[in-house]
Protein backbone atom coordinates (compact mmCIF):
# COMPACT_ATOMS: atom_id res chain seq x y z
CA UNK A 1 0.00 0.00 0.00
CA UNK A 2 1.35 3.41 -0.99
CA UNK A 3 0.62 6.42 1.19
CA UNK A 4 -0.87 9.38 -0.65
CA UNK A 5 0.17 12.78 0.61
CA UNK A 6 -1.66 16.07 0.35
CA UNK A 7 0.43 17.31 -2.58
CA UNK A 8 -0.40 14.22 -4.61
CA UNK A 9 -4.11 14.50 -3.85
CA UNK A 10 -4.22 18.23 -4.66
CA UNK A 11 -2.29 17.84 -7.93
CA UNK A 12 -4.56 14.95 -8.94
CA UNK A 13 -7.74 16.91 -8.24
CA UNK A 14 -6.76 20.39 -9.46
CA UNK A 15 -4.33 19.76 -12.34
CA UNK A 16 -2.59 23.00 -11.38
CA UNK A 17 0.96 21.95 -12.23
CA UNK A 18 1.38 19.93 -15.45
CA UNK A 19 4.50 17.98 -14.43
CA UNK A 20 3.29 17.17 -10.91
CA UNK A 21 -0.24 16.43 -12.15
CA UNK A 22 1.13 13.87 -14.61
CA UNK A 23 3.00 12.11 -11.80
CA UNK A 24 -0.07 12.14 -9.54
CA UNK A 25 -2.25 10.72 -12.31
CA UNK A 26 0.28 7.94 -12.95
CA UNK A 27 0.36 7.10 -9.24
CA UNK A 28 -3.43 6.92 -8.97
CA UNK A 29 -3.59 4.93 -12.22
CA UNK A 30 -1.09 2.41 -10.85
CA UNK A 31 -3.19 1.86 -7.72
CA UNK A 32 -5.49 -1.13 -7.67
CA UNK A 33 -7.69 -3.10 -5.33
CA UNK A 34 -4.70 -5.40 -4.70
CA UNK A 35 -2.25 -2.50 -4.26
CA UNK A 36 -4.33 0.48 -3.13
CA UNK A 37 -3.24 3.97 -2.23
CA UNK A 38 -3.71 4.91 1.43
CA UNK A 39 -5.41 8.19 2.33
CA UNK A 40 -4.88 9.07 5.99
CA UNK A 41 -7.29 11.24 7.95
CA UNK A 42 -4.68 13.99 8.23
CA UNK A 43 -4.13 14.07 4.46
CA UNK A 44 -7.87 14.02 3.83
CA UNK A 45 -8.57 16.91 6.22
CA UNK A 46 -5.63 18.93 4.93
CA UNK A 47 -6.71 18.33 1.33
CA UNK A 48 -10.26 19.49 2.10
CA UNK A 49 -8.88 22.63 3.75
CA UNK A 50 -6.58 23.41 0.79
CA UNK A 51 -9.32 22.79 -1.78
CA UNK A 52 -11.69 25.10 0.06
CA UNK A 53 -9.30 27.87 1.10
CA UNK A 54 -6.80 27.97 -1.74
CA UNK A 55 -8.85 26.74 -4.70
CA UNK A 56 -12.33 27.95 -3.80
CA UNK A 57 -14.01 24.55 -4.04
CA UNK A 58 -17.57 24.61 -2.72
CA UNK A 59 -18.81 22.32 0.03
CA UNK A 60 -20.88 20.14 -2.33
CA UNK A 61 -17.88 19.69 -4.66
CA UNK A 62 -15.68 18.61 -1.77
CA UNK A 63 -18.32 16.21 -0.45
CA UNK A 64 -18.56 14.57 -3.89
CA UNK A 65 -14.78 14.20 -4.08
CA UNK A 66 -14.54 12.63 -0.62
CA UNK A 67 -17.43 10.29 -1.44
CA UNK A 68 -15.58 9.26 -4.59
CA UNK A 69 -12.49 8.38 -2.54
CA UNK A 70 -14.66 6.40 -0.11
CA UNK A 71 -16.17 4.36 -2.96
CA UNK A 72 -12.91 3.81 -4.85
CA UNK A 73 -11.55 0.29 -4.59
CA UNK A 74 -8.04 1.47 -5.39
CA UNK A 75 -7.95 3.84 -2.40
CA UNK A 76 -8.16 2.94 1.28
CA UNK A 77 -9.42 5.82 3.42
CA UNK A 78 -8.33 5.66 7.04
CA UNK A 79 -11.38 5.28 9.32
CA UNK A 80 -13.71 5.37 6.32
CA UNK A 81 -16.82 4.86 8.48
CA UNK A 82 -15.95 7.92 10.56
CA UNK A 83 -15.36 9.96 7.41
CA UNK A 84 -18.71 8.82 6.03
CA UNK A 85 -20.46 9.86 9.25
CA UNK A 86 -18.74 13.26 9.15
CA UNK A 87 -19.96 13.79 5.58
CA UNK A 88 -23.51 12.99 6.62
CA UNK A 89 -23.32 15.46 9.50
CA UNK A 90 -21.82 18.13 7.25
CA UNK A 91 -24.81 17.93 4.91
CA UNK A 92 -27.36 18.62 7.65
CA UNK A 93 -29.15 21.94 7.32
CA UNK A 94 -27.81 24.53 9.73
Amino acid sequence: MIGLDTNIVIRYLTHDDPAQTAKAIRLFASSSEDAPGFLSLIVLVESVWVLERSYGFKKDEIVRLVETFLRAREVVVERAELVSQALQLSMRPE
